[in-house]
């Protein structure tokens, strides 16, 4: 049998995953992820270092970490931006997948020491016009950026969940129940397939 890592709504494993094996469940594309190491901390937020050099600042409650973690930096594909000057990362565009309302670019960003590329995805406006090969600055909000310890633990975020659930509601009790929640099964031995299971709360 699998471990249920979580169970909650969609909403809830979308905005307040407990683990980053739940964080990339659900989302598509999936969540991005980036190695970084923790450069100050703080009940409001923390300020990490990927290994570019470039500093992000995420707003989770970091009390209990130290300068020098080592940590992952999750961030969704649609939180990205282009016309910020906050939280920036430095890309190449490799590819390009237009979808009318959306534009996929797919962006190298330097691994580490190997000199390997890790693909970042990030899902723009359909208007976005890019090509392969074009210099890419991102953007990502302090708000919209989810952090996990070297256990895969999730910092808790400061960013507020959706509070209108009567569309939820209503639709449970015309199928005749209450709306169903998920949880993500990580089967045992194989941490990269993924399983889900809908069951009532």
């Amino acid at each position: 049998a699998g471990r249920i890592e979580q169970i909650g709504t969609p909403q809830e494993l979308y905005h307040k995953p407990n683990t980053r094996f739940v964080a990339g469940f659900i989302g598509s594309p999936r969540m991005n992820f980036i190695e970084a190491e923790i450069v100050e901390t703080g009940v409001a937020s923390a300020l990490v270092r990927l290994v570019t050099g470039a500093v992000i600042r995420c707003t989770v409650d970091a009390r209990d970490a130290r300068a020098g973690d080592k940590v992952t930096l999750g961030m969704r594909p649609e939180h990205f931006r282009i016309d910020a000057q906050e939280n920036l990362i430095e890309t190449t565009v490799t590819f390009v997948e237009s979808l009318g309302s959306t534009t996929h670019a797919y962006c190298a960003f330097p691994a580490a020491a190997q000199g390997d590329g890790e693909a970042l995805t990030c899902e723009l406006d359909g208007k976005t016009v890019l090509c392969g090969g074009d210099a890419l600055m991102l953007s990502i909000p302090p708000e919209a950026c989810y952090l996990f310890d070297a256990a895969g633990i999730a910092f808790h975020r400061h960013a507020a969940m959706p509070t209108r659930r009567c569309n939820l509601a209503s639709a449970g009790s015309a199928a005749g129940g209450a709306p169903a929640s998920r949880a993500a099964v990580a089967p045992p031995g194989e941490p990269d397939l993924l399983s889900a299971l809908d069951t009532l709360p």
